[in-house]
């Protein structure tokens, strides 16, 4: 505390910290001869599926990603709650359902069809190649063994004990140790060089950004099938929360500082690219979202940005404090709480557990729901000096009360809206 308090000495000399030689490293590049042959796969892959991943966080990463796929003609998905590539490109083929037994359906598809997988900047392969999916419920886990796997990232870099708990071993069969946007740059100039002088390879990727499109148009349409089959449900249905908030927010130049990942359905929610999402914990733990979503909106803030998050009842809970932070530094931001009144994903596993032990699942919600009584957010978050209503609970007064939240953002105001929402 006293060297942090004291004065500099007279005489210290301070570094020219503009001079080039404090200048930081360029970005870590991959040998040529890993990128040839990660080239290799895709070039000669009948049905090549790219993953982006961390690069979301660069909205410079959009374009040269898009040019990648389309030139590969390769399917694409975002990574694991990042945002990459614009919603409405014919070849983003994000099938999120909520978790459900139809979002299982089109990841075994999708990993059915692939020969050759290309993921960029991803935290968890194992993921992406859908290792985890008998686990969670969503289908049987699917084998990487009949698939090209190629990564992109520098992962290994952040292995730093002898031991390493990340999951089970990366199926990787090229690596590229590389900066993310550096490595992207490179793939796509020999991606490039390459098509340049191969008419018939050029006309079998227009073939396949045909038929991935016809399976992007049929994705979107049950996505949106499945928003209106239980449009008017009480308590209310995540599709209709996030359509009805995305249409109060669309014309503006808006920030997603966080969604609930677990619950959310692609199709509904339009992204243009990289620099629109700020992503959730990685691990999926609560607690995260109400400081995160404040440094969130802070940077958006600064950038002219109108602030909105989606956030679990379980997740504020565990920092409600956050909003006197955010009233107090005049950050405007619409805070929505997709309020189910459980620690949802541990109810999940508890049901699922007790089936698989030969437990009644009617017992799963002892110790994860907050109920008798309910907490009352929004007179929390007026304790704090934020705008907040009472909660929504018909799905008919989510327009008006969105509307109006919006409006006090607008205002420099701290806003919040407790929706009532189902739990599955």
């Amino acid at each position: 505390m006293v060297v942090q308090e004291a004065d500099i000495p007279d005489g210290t000399n301070m570094p020219e910290v503009e001079a080039p030689r404090y200048q930081p490293a360029p970005p870590i590049a991959a040998p040529q001869q890993q990128v040839e042959a990660a080239v290799d796969v895709l070039t000669e892959a009948d049905w090549p599926l790219i993953f982006g991943g961390r690069i979301g966080y660069h909205a410079e990463a959009t374009p040269p990603l898009t040019e990648l796929v389309e030139t590969l003609g390769a399917a694409y998905q975002d990574g694991h709650d990042i945002i990459c590539m614009p919603s409405n490109h014919p070849q983003n083929l994000n099938a999120s359902f909520g978790r459900t037994k139809k979002e299982g359906e089109y990841k075994k598809l999708l990993l059915g069809k692939t020969d050759a997988i290309f993921c960029i900047d991803c935290l968890d392969i194992s993921n992406n190649v859908g290792a985890y999916e008998g686990a969670r419920g969503a289908g049987d886990a699917i084998s990487a063994k009949d698939r090209k796997v190629i990564d992109l990232s520098l992962n290994d870099f952040a292995v730093r004990h002898w031991t390493h708990l990340g999951g089970p071993i990366q199926p990787v069969d090229v690596q590229l140790q590389a900066d993310g946007m550096h490595g992207l740059a490179q793939v796509l100039d020999e991606v490039k060089r390459r098509a340049a002088g191969n008419p018939a390879w050029l006309k079998r990727a227009e073939e396949r950004r045909a038929e991935i499109s016809d399976l992007h148009d049929t994705l979107r349409a049950e996505q949106q099938e499945a928003m209106m089959a239980k449009w008017d449900q009480v308590p209310i249905y995540l599709p209709r929360m996030t359509a009805e908030l995305y249409n109060a927010v669309k014309e503006k130049d808006w920030l997603l500082a966080a969604r609930n990942y677990r619950a959310w359905y692609d199709g509904i929610w339009e992204f243009d690219g990289a620099g629109q999402f700020m992503s959730n914990s990685i691990g999926g733990g609560i607690g995260y979202g109400p400081g995160g979503i404040i440094g969130s909106a802070l940077a958006g803030r600064d950038q002219g940005k109108f602030n909105v998050a989606i956030i679990g009842d379980g997740d504020f809970t565990m920092g409600p404090a956050a909003i006197w932070t955010a009233v107090h530094y005049k950050i405007p931001i619409l805070i929505v709480l997709h309020n189910n009144t459980s620690f949802g994903n541990d109810e999940e596993h508890q049901i699922t557990l007790a089936y698989r032990r030969g437990r009644p699942a009617e017992n799963a919600w002892i110790g994860q729901r907050m109920v008798g009584p309910e907490p009352d957010y929004c007179t929390v978050a007026r304790g704090y000096g934020a705008f907040a209503e009472e909660a929504v609970r018909d799905p008919k007064q989510l327009s008006g009360a969105f509307s109006r939240a919006v409006a006090a953002v607008e205002n420099g105001q701290v806003a919040l809206v407790d929706v009532h929402t189902s739990l599955n």
